[in-house]
């Protein structure tokens, strides 16, 4: 269990990072469990995460649209980035994809 703890707190700070590099207007919302970051992409003019998920899906990198996992209107421009499978490795090259999506 220590183990995965371990793994799990470095990539979640491997995407922290990345999202900071790369995202730093980016508003992230703290969680207190889960796999996942929030953030919240209105700083870069993000009105609607399913239209910025075509952009991401163009650059080659993907997100889960906020509104997938709430009832309400109101996270018409959050998305949801899950760190628990993905290779710590590549997530500064995916949030930096993202970021480009997003200028676009």
């Amino acid at each position: 269990l220590a183990g995965l703890r371990t793994r799990y707190a470095e990539r979640r700070q491997a995407l922290l990072d990345a999202v900071t590099h790369h995202l730093p207007e980016a508003t992230i919302t703290p969680q207190r469990g889960g796999f996942f970051l929030w953030l919240d992409l209105s700083a870069y003019g993000v009105t609607d995460a399913k239209a910025a998920l075509e952009r991401a899906l163009d650059a080659g990198v993907a997100f889960v649209p906020g509104s997938a996992s709430s009832i309400s209107a109101e996270p018409a421009a959050t998305i949801r980035l899950s760190y628990s499978s993905g290779d710590p490795d590549t997530f500064d090259e995916a949030i930096r994809r993202l970021a480009a999506a997003l200028s676009s």
